[in-house]
């Protein structure tokens, strides 16, 4: 594991507006973007990397819900909670839809309750790997200083927008994603 600030390229805080944008304006998003960002543009090894992704989109997702409207509808926290488990890391590319499709929330809803949700599913995790593995704390702080910049971007360009417009920004990102991971393994 690298240990030093200087390893936060250019790409690497791109990389970081790019999950707090996700995270702020989708309620999802984070970890596909901080994962791969801190294994290959900053350097961190895999294992490393999945536990400071997860604290990193724990501190953001957390604080990007702060203000935001989050419900708390039991049946479909029932659902969600077993689909993130299956997922792991967040899962709010399957909280939101759930939300929107199971209980008839807004999409402005949705991606308040998913942030909680994402956070505390990341904040879980992130938790089992404490003293498990070694974590660069340095790195970790600048890269959640500009996931936060972008969140605070994302939620405001999603407070903006209608639901319509955030359910199809929402589709084309996981086209978007779907496309690019199918490119991957083909």
């Amino acid at each position: 594991m690298r240990n030093e600030v200087g390893n936060m390229t250019v790409w690497g805080v791109l990389a970081g507006l790019a999950t707090g944008f996700s995270l702020g304006f989708l309620g999802s998003g984070g970890s596909i973007i901080a994962l791969p960002a801190l294994v290959y543009l900053l350097g961190v090894a895999s294992k490393y990397a999945l536990a400071m992704s997860l604290g990193v989109v724990s501190v953001t997702a957390a604080l990007a819900a702060a203000g935001r409207r989050v419900t708390r509808p039991a049946r479909a926290a029932v659902g969600v909670g077993l689909l993130t488990g299956l997922v792991g890391a967040g899962g709010g590319f399957l909280v939101v839809p759930a939300l929107v499709l199971f209980s008839g929330l807004t999409m402005k809803r949705a991606i308040g309750t998913s942030l909680a949700v994402v956070a505390a599913n990341a904040g879980a995790g992130f938790y089992g790997y404490l003293g498990k593995v070694p974590i660069d704390w340095t790195l970790m702080e600048v890269f959640v200083s500009t996931t936060l910049l972008g969140s605070v971007f994302g939620t405001r360009l999603s407070s903006r927008l209608s639901h319509n417009s955030l359910k199809r920004g929402f589709a084309w990102f996981l086209i978007f994603v779907a496309s690019y991971i199918l490119l991957k393994n083909s």
